[in-house]
């Protein structure tokens, strides 16, 4: 038997978001110090994210998987700035492709499988 918190009641309505109807969700929400809307963490959750590991998880908002493999690559250091033809001839679809076994999106979210 659940009762909600303080801070739950301050968020407002949910009614939009079907994975987050659960009191005892919303509370462990809280709970877990998670400080992402609620289209992220319900992205998360329908990604089979636990909700003490979405902080970890989280690895941002892209328009699609080539975007942000491309992302990924940039950040890792991988995309030299220096290089010409043919090294800047990256199939990002493949890319994508091979990065996502380790990555699940839902609504533009992605979020590393721990």
């Amino acid at each position: 038997e659940y009762e909600l918190t303080q801070e739950v009641k301050n968020w407002g309505e949910v009614s939009e978001y079907k994975n987050l109807q659960d009191i005892e969700i919303l509370n462990d929400i809280v709970n877990e110090g998670i400080d992402y809307d609620f289209d992220v963490i319900s992205a998360a959750l329908d990604c089979d994210v636990q909700i003490s590991d979405i902080n970890e998880a989280y690895s941002g908002e892209f328009k699609d998987d080539e975007d942000f493999a491309w992302e990924m690559a940039e950040s890792c250091g991988y995309i030299q700035k220096d290089v010409s033809w043919p090294y800047t001839c990256i199939d990002w679809a493949i890319a994508a492709k091979e990065l996502m076994y380790d990555y699940s999106e839902s609504n533009g979210y992605y979020f590393r499988m721990l």
